[in-house]
C-alpha cells in the first residue's frame, strides 16, 4: 500500500504510536486545503489583521495555564467580522503533543454536543438505517494505567462506506469497574470522521493497574455492547499469575470460528494476535464462506474484508472479552509480501 495513505486500512494492529502517528497525519492532511473536516479552514484570509483584541492568560497552576485570544478584524462589528466556519484548532503541525490532540478533540467534541450540528456539521444526534455497532466493540494495547477502546459505526457494513454519510459523528464512551457499568470511572466523547470510515479509538488513562474494567459506547439513541478490558501489572510487580491466548491465520473462508467460540469462555488475561487477521485474496465459490469482491487493492477494499471478518459473532465476542495486542503477517497485505515485493505482482501504488 503507498506510504500516502493512512496508516492502518482497518480497526486492527491499532497502538498509542500509530494512534499518535495516524492523528498527526490526519491534522498535516487538514493543512493542505483551504477547507477541511467539515468545513473547518484551516488557511483563513481576513479583511483586517484578527488579533485586534490582543492575548491573555490566566487560572495559573503550578503545571499549566489557560491561553486565550479572539479571532476579530472588525472587533466593533456583531460576529467581529467573522463567518460562520469554525476554524481548525491548531494553526499548523508544530506543537501537537497527545495531550495537544486529545485536549483539542475533547473541547471539539463538547463544543459540538451544544446543537445538533456544529463545528463543520459535526453530528450530535444522529439518525441510523439500522444498528450502528454491526462490527462490536474491542480494546486493547493494555499498559498498567491505561488501555485503547475500538468501535466501528457501520449500520450496512458490507456496503463501502458502511452505510454512513460524510459527516462526522460524535460518540460518547464510558468505562466502569463493573459489568453493569454503575460505578464509572471515567467517560467522553469521540468523533467517528468518513476519513477513518467513522471508527473511534480512545486512549484511556489514568485507569489502575492490573485489574478489570468494563466499557461501553454511544450515540443517537443507540447503545453498544459492553466490553470487558484489562489493566496489566506494574512492571515492578509479580503477579500470581497471568493467562494469555495467542490466535492468527483467521482465514474466513476456510472454516468457522469454533475455536472463538472457546476462546471467548476461556479465563484469560489477553489476547496475542501474531497475524494474518485477514486474508486479502479474492472470494472463491465453494467455499464454506465467501469473501466479498475481488482481491483486496484500496483501502475501500481492505476496510469491507475487516468488516466481514468482524461481522462474526464469535470474532466480536472474543474481542469483547478481553484486550488485545496485535501484530501483522503477510496476508494484512498481501500474501509472502517483503517491503516493496509483491508475490502476484500486484502494482505497489
Amino acid at each position: 500500500m503507498p506510504a500516502s495513505l493512512y496508516p492502518l486500512p482497518g480497526p486492527n494492529g491499532f497502538s498509542r504510536r500509530s494512534f499518535l502517528a495516524g492523528s498527526a497525519s490526519f491534522a498535516a492532511a487538514a493543512l493542505l486545503s483551504t477547507r477541511a473536516h467539515g468545513a473547518v479552514i484551516t488557511n483563513p484570509k481576513f479583511s483586517a489583521y484578527p488579533f485586534s483584541l490582543g492575548v491573555a492568560s490566566g487560572d495559573p497552576l503550578p503545571d499549566g495555564v489557560v491561553l486565550w485570544t479572539r479571532l476579530a478584524p472588525r472587533p466593533l462589528e456583531t460576529g467581529g467580522g467573522m463567518g460562520a466556519d469554525p476554524l481548525y484548532p491548531l494553526p499548523g503541525p508544530n506543537g501537537f503533543s497527545r495531550r495537544s490532540f486529545l485536549a483539542g478533540s475533547a473541547s471539539f467534541a463538547a463544543a459540538a454536543l451544544l446543537s445538533t450540528r456544529a463545528h463543520g456539521a459535526v453530528i450530535t444526534n444522529p439518525k441510523f438505517s439500522a444498528y450502528p455497532f454491526s462490527l462490536g466493540v474491542a480494546s486493547g494495547d493494555p499498559l498498567p494505567d491505561g488501555v485503547v477502546l475500538w468501535t466501528r459505526l457501520a449500520p450496512r457494513p458490507l456496503e463501502t462506506g458502511g452505510g454512513m454519510g460524510a459527516d462526522p459523528i460524535v460518540v460518547s464512551w464510558q468505562i466502569a469497574e463493573d459489568e453493569t457499568m454503575s460505578r464509572v470511572v471515567q467517560s467522553g466523547t469521540a468523533t467517528a470522521r468518513a476519513d477513518w470510515s467513522h471508527s473511534v479509538h480512545v486512549e484511556v488513562n489514568g485507569l489502575r493497574p492490573d485489574r478489570w474494567y468494563w466499557y461501553q459506547f454511544k450515540t443517537g439513541g443507540e447503545v453498544s455492547a459492553v466490553g470487558r478490558t484489562r489493566t496489566t501489572p506494574l512492571p515492578t510487580a509479580l503477579p500470581d499469575r497471568m493467562r494469555f491466548a495467542f490466535v492468527s491465520c483467521q482465514h474466513y473462508e476456510a472454516g468457522l470460528y469454533t475455536a472463538y467460540d472457546h476462546l471467548s469462555r476461556e479465563d484469560i488475561d489477553l489476547v496475542v494476535h501474531l497475524g494474518d487477521y485477514i486474508y486479502e485474496g479474492a472470494a472463491k465459490a465453494g467455499q464454506l464462506r465467501e469473501h466479498l469482491g475481488g482481491e483486496c487493492i484500496s483501502v475501500d477494499d481492505y476496510r469491507l474484508r475487516y468488516a466481514r471478518y468482524k461481522t462474526d459473532p464469535k470474532l466480536q465476542a472474543a474481542h469483547a472479552m478481553a484486550p488485545w495486542v496485535v501484530t501483522w503477517d503477510d496476508h494484512e497485505v498481501a500474501n509472502n509480501y517483503a517491503d516493496e515485493y509483491l508475490k502476484n505482482g500486484t502494482p505497489r501504488d
